[in-house]
């Protein structure tokens, strides 16, 4: 099996240089809406010439459109797509479900991946994006190599992997940090990398137990050694990460990496074995405090950890970057027949297609006819064109005539047909008909949802009458509070109280496996689940229980809330990165708002506190304290092996209170408040929502994106 060798470019320079380098494949941002938005990219004209010549090299082009799209942005990203789409654009990387809900319609042919921004973790997901039109996925970065495998064989798609290059410390997609901290959002592709600067560590009583370090910056990846390891598991696509590196650095990259892909494939894992000169090569065009193997061996580690905050480090030689990315020119073979009485044709072959054109009648000479030098100069004149004769025979008969304008027609006309037969050419065309989504009802009365993470929250939000749901975070209960927990989860049911349970954000096999067994446990007090990932969404709808999109699966315009309900999502939650505007469009009964709560910055499976102590699989929080003194909460999910990096300060918009109030479905979410503090919050939520009397104050909250919303 021959597989994909991935390379990015986030320009032309760059994009000719990995071609030459032996890329099988080229990803590219476009004018707009490509998760690198403070890259130079690449212009229409420039991505229309790219692709044509990639296809000239027998080389594919995906185009990235992996952020997520606002409602007025919709007819924006169709429209950027046409003339892509037109001249062949092999496939689109993507992350938003209303991107992938039109692209299926508007654009047949065109291969739909998921982006890494999906975060697809488990069988589950997969087989569910499968269905709604996806042929490959990029899965988490996080999964080891028997995971990835068991995605491959199960859901029977196509995997492409990183294998080189920067890694993140969240899980893709789950990243807020960037958003709520400085109003980059990373998944709008403007991420500003928070993640690199240093943190202190507390614990619970605040005590710092870990000096100031970067504690959430990660090394380089770097699978060189290992490749065969990765083929082996079914990885069919090789991504190297970088569109944002230059020429020489791209180049370096993917040449090493076609080197040993070619030795795989030819002679298999034996022998395989990478020099010291290719890997010292690697280093020197560019690592971030050394290089780790990622995930693949590992669930998470120290050693995978930078040791300063240093920038992406290269040394480099001064290789001119203009030697790099000279465009190639394809070989061609030719046959030229001149036989009197006949038309003269030229056939031309390359990459396996074979184009021939015919010309004027060959006349015979009434004087000395054409030489067989003559022809052969004329029509190896291939000027600025994109071909180069690799071989070019000439039959004729003796004593010829024919116009040298007519050689040079033949020529002209064979390079212009093979050009077509080599690139794909696709005429766009409006589907009939629009996908509407039928209008919402509206909400008949206002419902308000408590999300809580302890029995003692939960009391308190049983306590409360205008309380007509509540989700419960089920894998933060150990064993021994779960009698109690079902004890009070019965009430509410009993009282009619709408029952969830809070699904993990990260939803990989031995987090489905513990969440299944936990959930028996309390399905009879249950009325739905509320789903954080696409493989928790396809495993909550394969339970005959209704289940809710949580607000981590992005729903930030009217598609995507189109495509959440065709996976049988009941409700959603709107987007935390949605401006009151823009929250307009998506709110009905089938919608809810956060309203309070510490918003989930970050989703991990680093572990602050495995990397400061040691690893007791004790659930708990400790404590982030960055440069400016804002303190993050960081909770360790034992049970799932993950971590959740909370906002310093919890969002609140209780003081626009009439904007909510009526027909609007609202959550509190809770997550550290201590019991004094959540009454004091539903106090002040009972004050300027519902109207009740009362005198409390929060002190200190964001708004959120509420106000100011993402570019």
């Amino acid at each position: 099996m021959k597989h994909e060798l991935l390379a990015p470019a986030g320009n032309l320079s760059i994009f000719y240089a990995v071609i030459n380098a032996g890329a099988d494949a080229v990803y590219v941002g476009g004018p707009r809406f490509g998760a690198r938005a403070y890259a130079k990219n690449f212009t229409t004209e420039e991505l229309v010439e790219a692709i044509t010549y990639a296809h000239l090299q027998n080389v594919k082009v995906y185009m990235t459109v992996n952020t997520l799209i606002k409602e007025s942005e919709l007819d924006d990203c169709i429209a950027m797509m046409v003339p892509f789409y037109e001249a062949g654009l092999d496939g689109v990387i993507l992350q938003d479900m209303g991107v992938l809900h039109a692209f299926r319609s508007h654009f047949p042919g065109m291969e739909l991946h998921a982006s890494t921004q999906m975060s697809v973790s488990n069988v589950d997901g997969a087989k569910m994006l499968k269905e709604a039109g996806i042929v490959r996925i990029v899965p988490s970065r996080e999964l080891s190599l028997e995971e990835i495998q068991r995605i491959h064989k199960e859901a029977e798609i196509e995997i492409e992997s990183f294998i080189h290059g920067a890694l993140c410390y969240c899980y893709s997609g789950q990243c807020l940090m960037s958003s709520f901290i400085g109003g980059r959002s990373g998944n709008r592709g403007r991420c500003a990398q928070p993640c690199r600067l240093p943190y202190e560590v507390m614990d619970q009583a605040f005590k710092r137990i870990r000096p100031s370090s970067p504690i959430l910056s990660l090394k380089d990846l770097c699978t060189i050694h290992f490749l065969p390891e990765l083929l082996d598991a079914g990885i069919y696509s090789l991504k190297i990460e970088g569109r944002m590196k230059q020429a020489s650095y791209a180049y370096t990259v993917v040449s090493i990496y076609r080197k040993y892909l070619d030795y795989y494939e030819q002679y298999g894992a034996k022998g395989y074995q990478v020099s010291k000169e290719d890997y010292d090569a690697l280093l020197a065009a560019g690592n971030r405090d050394g290089f780790t193997d990622g995930y693949y061996h590992r669930h998470n580690g120290q050693e995978m950890l930078t040791k300063t905050s240093s920038a992406h480090a290269s040394s480099e030689g001064t290789r001119k970057e203009d030697s790099l990315s000279t465009k190639k020119k394809v070989a061609i073979e030719g046959v030229c027949t001149l036989l009197c009485n006949e038309a003269a044709t030229l056939s031309v072959r390359a990459c396996g297609c074979t184009a021939t054109v015919t010309g004027a009648v060959v006349q015979a000479a009434n004087k000395k006819g054409l030489l067989e030098e003559q022809i052969n100069k004329q029509l190896m004149k291939t000027g600025e064109s994109d071909y180069e004769w690799k071989s070019l025979s000439i039959k004729m008969d003796d004593r010829i005539f024919l116009p040298v304008s007519v050689l040079n027609q033949l020529r002209r006309e064979a390079f212009a047909k093979i050009t077509e037969l080599l690139t794909v050419r696709r005429r766009y065309e409006k589907p009939l008909t629009s996908t509407v989504m039928a209008p919402s009802l509206p909400m008949e009365n206002q419902r308000v949802s408590i999300l809580v993470r302890t029995c003692s929250q939960l009391r308190i939000a049983l306590s409360k009458d205008y309380v007509k749901r509540i989700y419960v975070e089920l894998t933060t209960f150990t064993k021994e509070e779960e009698p109690m927990l079902h004890t009070l989860m019965k009430e509410g049911f009993e009282r009619g109280v709408e029952m969830y349970c809070a699904m993990p954000y990260i939803f990989r096999k031995k987090n489905a496996d513990a969440f299944e067994k936990q959930w028996q446990s309390f399905r009879d007090v249950t009325t739905g689940l509320l789903a954080r990932s696409y493989d928790g969404l396809a495993y909550g709808c394969r339970q005959s229980v209704p289940v809710i999109a949580d607000a981590s699966l992005y729903c930030m315009n009217t598609l995507a809330k189109l495509q959440l309900k065709q996976f049988h999502a009941e409700e959603i939650t709107l987007s935390v990165e949605l401006r009151k505007q823009e929250m307009k469009p998506l709110f009905a009964a089938d919608a809810e708002c956060i309203l309070y709560g510490r918003i989930p910055m970050m989703i991990t499976a680093g572990c602050v506190n495995k990397n400061t102590k040691q690893c007791q699989e004790k659930p708990g929080f400790l404590y982030l304290k960055d440069r400016k003194g804002y303190v993050f909460p960081v909770r360790n999910e034992c049970r799932g092996c993950y971590n959740i990096v909370y906002n310093s300060t919890p969002t609140c918009l209780f003081a626009k209170g009439k904007e909510f109030s009526g027909n609007h479905a609202v959550r509190l979410q809770f997550s550290v408040e201590e019991d004094a503090q959540m009454k004091q919050v539903l106090s002040v939520f009972e004050q300027n929502v519902l109207g009740r009397p009362g005198t409390e104050k929060i002190e200190h909250f964001t708004w959120g994106h509420f106000k100011r919303g993402v570019e």
